[in-house]
């Protein structure tokens, strides 16, 4: 028990260390001429009809600092740039908007246990009888590829103080991603094509969200006597890593190693003299190695990448 305690405490305590947040998250810098953005983020204002009644505008009614961000659902009509597309909603995404269309997503390495912020939120009256639906959804990619993910929807009643909310996120593997996007909607029911040209959310749905950030493992750093008896290389590895075991004693010796989560994944029993293992079994990612006999013990951090 207070071998599994300590490794814990090695595992959250490393994580503290390189740890990535979301650009811009508490919403203070904004820029822009007639339709301001938050810096890092990109809205769909320069087609929003009647902005800045609606779209994706700038609140000092904010939870963190002096301002927070703030989505009214609004008229979008972007076929005048060649989409044939007409809604009614307000957006925030991390990237950038081109003349192409909205870039997604920016480089991110890490791999956070779930992502936190304030909101608000009141649902639109126009056109009655639809149920309006906000939502933050957040995506980790690799290659292009979805390895993790988790999202919130708002719906129904007001929410008019500021109420904290976390989504935990579901990594479908232990992968180490390449790019992050982040998607907020003050409406996303759907979209209404131009042939038909009716609402297809309702107008007025607001979503105010502010601080919004990451959070990671975190605990106490106890000390395990990690040193540097032990050299892995090479690192990252994709399929065989070698030992050099700097010690005189390395009889009787266990090789284990953990993924990010604590899960033992491989486990072998080192015969003397033993400098080479195959890990062409593990995926891509982050894993720690344990190094241990009766007297000893050593962990070190190994990065999988084929």
């Amino acid at each position: 028990m207070k071998n599994t305690f300590m490794f814990i405490a090695f595992i959250l305590s490393m994580s503290a260390f390189g740890q990535q947040q979301i650009p811009n998250g508490s919403f203070e810098n904004w820029a822009g001429g007639d339709t301001l953005n938050p810096d890092g983020w990109f809205s769909l204002n320069v087609i929003t009809q009647d902005y800045p009644t609606y779209g994706t505008t700038r609140t000092s009614d904010a939870y963190d600092g002096a301002y927070a961000l703030k989505l009214v659902s609004g008229k979008v009509d972007a076929t005048p740039f060649g989409f044939p597309m007409i809604d009614t909603t307000a957006i925030a995404g991390l990237g950038n908007l081109t003349p192409q269309g909205p870039q997604e997503g920016i480089p991110f390495t890490d791999r956070p246990q779930k992502l936190t912020f304030y909101y608000k939120y009141s649902p639109g009256i126009y056109p009655v009888g639809i149920v309006d639906t906000g939502q933050v959804s957040v995506k980790f990619k690799l290659q292009g590829s979805g390895i993790g993910e988790g999202i919130m929807k708002f719906y129904g009643n007001a929410v008019t103080q500021y109420t904290y909310a976390e989504i935990l996120i579901n990594w479908w593997n232990q992968d180490t991603p390449d790019s992050l996007e982040i998607g907020i909607t003050s409406s996303t029911t759907g979209f209404s094509h131009c042939e038909v040209c009716d609402f297809a959310n309702q107008i007025g749905s607001e979503l105010i969200i502010d601080k919004m950030e990451f959070v990671y493992p975190s605990g106490i750093n106890v000390p395990i006597g990690v040193g540097n008896l032990t050299t892995i290389y090479p690192n990252p590895a994709s399929d065989i890593i070698n030992l050099n075991i700097n010690k005189a004693n390395n009889a009787d010796m266990t090789l284990n190693i953990y993924n990010v989560i604590g899960t033992l994944v491989k486990s072998e029993i080192l015969e003397q003299n033993q400098q080479q293992i195959n890990i062409e079994d593990l995926s891509n990612g982050i894993y720690i190695v344990e190094i241990k006999n009766k007297e000893w013990t050593e962990k070190k951090k190994l990065i999988i990448q084929k």
